[in-house]
Parts: C-alpha cells; sequence; structure tokens
C-alpha cells in the first residue's frame, strides 16, 4: 500500500479573548493541535483515541479545510492541502468527506434525506442530470442500509442511527478516497453503534476507501482500526499497530485508557493494579511545562517538568513520547 495521506508537524493555534479581559489586553494563545506528523496509507484505517479536549477533532477539521493550520503541510496523493486556495481545495474536496458526531445537527431538518444526500452532487457535478443523480442516491440509501421510500422524509422522521446512515450515505454520494469518523458512533446506544460500525467496514472493503476514525473511546477504536494514534492535550504521545497498542501499550495514558476499558467480568482479570489516571485535563489555554500529561501521570520525575519528551521510535511501526516505564516504578 502507498501513502495517501501524510500529515507533516502541522499545528493549530487560535487566539482567545478570555471573557471580562481588559480591551487592550493581547488574546490568549490556544494550541489546539502541536507540531502532530503521522501517515495513512490506501485502504487503511488510523484510529485517533484520546479524552475530550485532546485535539482529535480540530485535526480532523484541518485535514478537511475546515480550520486553518498555522504550522506544518497536509499532503494528500502528493498534493499539499494546506497551500491550495478556497477554489482548489473546493475541488478536491470530493476526495476527502467526514462524518460529524450529532447526525441530527449535521442534517438540514428543512430540507429531505434525498435532497440532503444530493446537495454534493448538485455542488460538485453540476453537468450530471437529474435522473442520473437519482441513481446515485438510491444506489447509496441501499447501501446504507435504508430503503427508497426513506428519500422524501426529514430527517426529524428517523431514528439516531438512521440519521447517521443518511450522514454516511451523504459523505459517500461523491464516491470520496477518504472518510473521516469524527465521533460517528458516540451519540449512539451501543446495539445501534455496532450496527454504524460493521457498515462502515463493510463499505470500506467495497469502496476501497482510507479511514479516520476519532474516538474517545478505545475498545471502539481497536476493533476498527489498523494503526492507533493516542492524543493527549494536542499532542501525538503514542502511535502503533492497533494490536500491538492495545497488548502492550508503552505510554502511562495509554495504558490509563486501557485500564478503565469496562469488564463484563471484574473478577476474571485478578486484582487491580494501583490507578493509573489521576485529576482531570488541563486547560489547553494554560497548559503544563515540560510533558503536558506529567501532572497526571503516577510515574512523573523531576525532568519531565522541563520539556515534551519527543515521538521516538522504539520499533519499525511503533513510536512513543515517553522515557519511561509504568512497570518499572509500580
Amino acid at each position: 500500500m502507498t501513502a495517501g495521506l501524510q500529515i507533516e508537524n502541522i499545528s493549530v493555534i487560535f487566539r482567545v479573548r478570555r471573557r471580562h479581559a481588559w480591551p487592550w489586553r493581547p488574546p490568549s494563545l490556544l494550541c489546539a493541535v502541536s507540531n502532530i506528523s503521522v501517515s495513512l496509507l490506501e485502504g487503511e484505517t488510523l484510529g485517533i483515541v484520546g479524552e475530550s479536549g485532546s485535539g482529535k477533532s480540530t485535526l480532523a477539521k484541518a485535514i478537511v479545510g475546515i480550520v486553518r493550520t498555522s504550522t506544518g503541510a497536509i499532503v494528500w496523493r502528493g498534493q499539499n492541502l494546506s497551500q491550495m486556495s478556497a477554489h482548489e481545495r473546493r475541488a478536491s474536496a470530493k476526495d476527502v468527506q467526514m462524518v460529524f458526531q450529532d447526525p441530527l445537527a449535521a442534517l438540514n431538518p428543512r430540507m429531505t434525506i434525498g435532497d440532503i444526500i444530493e446537495e454534493p452532487l448538485r455542488t460538485h457535478c453540476p453537468r450530471m442530470k437529474r435522473n442520473e443523480r437519482q441513481e446515485h442516491i438510491l444506489e447509496m440509501l441501499e447501501r446504507v442500509g435504508l430503503h427508497a421510500s426513506h428519500i422524501n422524509r426529514y430527517p426529524h422522521e428517523f431514528s439516531g442511527g438512521q440519521c447517521q446512515r443518511a450522514a454516511i450515505a451523504r459523505a459517500l454520494v461523491l464516491k470520496p478516497k477518504l472518510l473521516i469518523c469524527d465521533e460517528a458512533v458516540s451519540a449512539l446506544d451501543v446495539s445501534v453503534r455496532a450496527q454504524i460500525i460493521n457498515l462502515l467496514t463493510s463499505l470500506q472493503r467495497e469502496l476501497g476507501l482510507s479511514m479516520i476514525f476519532i474516538a474517545h473511546d478505545l475498545s471502539v477504536v481497536q476493533h476498527v482500526s489498523d494503526r492507533i494514534a493516542v492524543m493527549y492535550l494536542g499532542h501525538l504521545i503514542e502511535e502503533g499497530p492497533s494490536r500491538e497498542v492495545v497488548q502492550e501499550p508503552r505510554h502511562p495514558y495509554t495504558q490509563a485508557l486501557i485500564e478503565s476499558i469496562p469488564s463484563p467480568d471484574p473478577s476474571a482479570g485478578g486484582p487491580r493494579r494501583q490507578k493509573l489516571l489521576r485529576g482531570e485535563i488541563p486547560s489547553p489555554l494554560n497548559p503544563p511545562s515540560g510533558c503536558v500529561f506529567r501532572t497526571r501521570c503516577i510515574i512523573a520525575r523531576q525532568a519531565c517538568a522541563h520539556e515534551m519528551p519527543p515521538m521516538t521510535p522504539i520499533s519499525d511501526q511503533r513510536r512513543v513520547a515517553c522515557p519511561y516505564s509504568v512497570e518499572d516504578a509500580l
């Protein structure tokens, strides 16, 4: 497989004016994504996991062009998306589509499902005849498990799972090469969540999609992804093949996420180890010095306060941003 998406040292920095701040004071800088480099092979699924506030959604929005990058480059099939004009970016939008967390908020309540799915075709394929557009719409409805009779219904007439299926149909009607799912199943019931995940994996095989699957639940991400990237407070802190990251985590934060996965039989795993995660995630407006995870880490040392550890290769496909081991410290 060849590299389809290459993210090279990108950062996303927002200027935030605090409430009740004096008007002559300069705005604060919020670094939502900090110097991240990661790649995605064609036909591969990259899972991005982390708590709320880790910068996962901001990274996804930077890839599709919803937010601008402050530094770095986003290269898709040899084209630098971060240097494209608005017109050029719109032309390339057919290849990169996104499914959002809340389907009801993502779908226009004043439009029927048929019109919602047809809208990208009218925008990007203006020469396509109406009957051809209808054929594409019906084909996508069938592929995502909806019926042709649903075409004239409005979003409020569907369940959450059906609305998410319609959102997936809208994203795939242009036959993109990369699909980004930003918390696409987190708002759904467990049974519906499994249906949507199975739908996405089957569509990926049928259409040859590359996919970025974003979630805060590592138990979901590990079943979908070929590789996993773990983010914390805007930083990439561990990356590697899904099985290796889950079975042999190297960063304390990754280990804490795995420890937090509920077990169907808590007594089966024997005595639980010391809690690996303490406190709440800090504000990105006032991040800790040095390693951003040190204020919640049970193995933090004095050296951790001085600089953020770089992502260091530990094998051909594994990288981690921590030189210490939880097992040695406990």
